[in-house]
């Protein structure tokens, strides 16, 4: 199942990456042709907007790639690349990167040149920290790092100020520092498959969020001011060893989706009945008896509820 799940976001990720770029500073016209041809792309470099590298068995990009000073998408997944060139730090009008799926392990400190960047995805690479100047992306809207080396959130990335996606997922991250709660504007935010073993006090300042995704680390409570976040929609807690929910989940009113398969929680109250807007609750791989499970179906009859 979390196999599925992997390859379902690898197929994915570059679309919801330049889809995030979707306002008035990225040209929106389908008809701008995209570039498959580093070779071909060169021969007029200051007209291409779209390059498109992906599955390109390349090692290294060359230093002629910071001629495309009018690029806005650069797509650069499937293949070996261990780092990007200083000269990537040209490339102004840049508004979406994706590299994921290389071998990068470092960054150069021209990246935050980009200052138009609004959307990068490196996940699925060797990352176990960013430059400092990846913190002068004041732009940025989405980020994702899935599947690093990082050890913690890079300190950078709390200067942005207008974050509204952050995925972190499969790093090897285990604090989650008090810093990250004054990203008020993120509304998703992945930390699946880490080492944290606690969610501190303080989350309730992302009013925003919308999408919490927790799965797969060695959580076992979750702070009450959770129940303070207005618009929370969704709340993954996957395989963590929770042997109970928390009460405070039944009050948080905007929960549409509550993700809480392969826990050792046994039973749910049927104070779930008070989460109207609930669509979807997952207890497969609980130890939640049968039985149950049918009362929890007669009490909501409008959630699926997946056993």
């Amino acid at each position: 199942m979390r196999t599925c799940y992997i390859i379902l976001c690898i197929c994915i990720s570059s679309a919801i990456l330049l889809s995030a770029c979707s306002d008035d500073s990225v040209d929106a016209d389908d008809t701008v042709r995209e570039f498959t041809s580093l070779e071909e792309a060169l021969r007029n470099p200051t007209e291409v907007r779209r390059l498109n590298l992906a599955n390109s068995t390349l090692t290294s990009l060359p230093p002629e790639i910071g001629e495309f000073v009018n690029l806005q998408e650069l797509i650069l997944d499937n293949n070996q690349l261990t780092t990007l060139p200083p000269e990537i730090g040209n490339l102004s009008s840049l508004n979406a990167l994706s590299a994921q799926n290389n071998q990068i392990e470092y960054l150069p400190p021209q990246i935050g040149n980009l200052v138009n960047l609004e959307a990068i995805a490196l996940s699925r690479n060797e990352l176990d920290s960013l430059p400092s100047e990846f913190g002068n992306l004041t732009r940025m809207k989405t980020i994702h790092l899935a599947y690093n080396n990082l050890t913690e959130i890079p300190e950078s990335i709390y200067e942005i100020p207008e974050l509204d996606r952050l995925n972190v997922e499969n790093n090897r991250i285990a604090e989650v520092p008090a810093r990250l709660y004054t990203m008020t504007t993120l509304r998703t935010l992945t930390l699946r498959g880490n080492r944290l073993d606690s969610i501190p006090a303080g989350i309730g300042a992302l009013q925003k969020l919308e999408l919490l995704w927790l799965g797969y680390n060695n959580i076992s409570s979750l702070p009450q001011d959770l129940q303070q976040l207005p618009v929370l929609g969704r709340l993954d807690i996957v395989e963590n060893p929770f042997d109970h929910l928390p009460e405070f989940i039944y009050t948080i009113e905007s929960l549409q989706v509550l993700e809480l398969q392969y826990t050792g929680i046994s039973d749910l109250s049927n104070d779930l009945a008070q989460l109207t807007k609930l669509r979807e609750l997952d207890i497969r791989g609980t130890p939640i008896p049968a039985s149950r499970v049918s009362e929890l179906r007669q009490l909501l009859p409008d959630v699926e509820i997946r056993y």
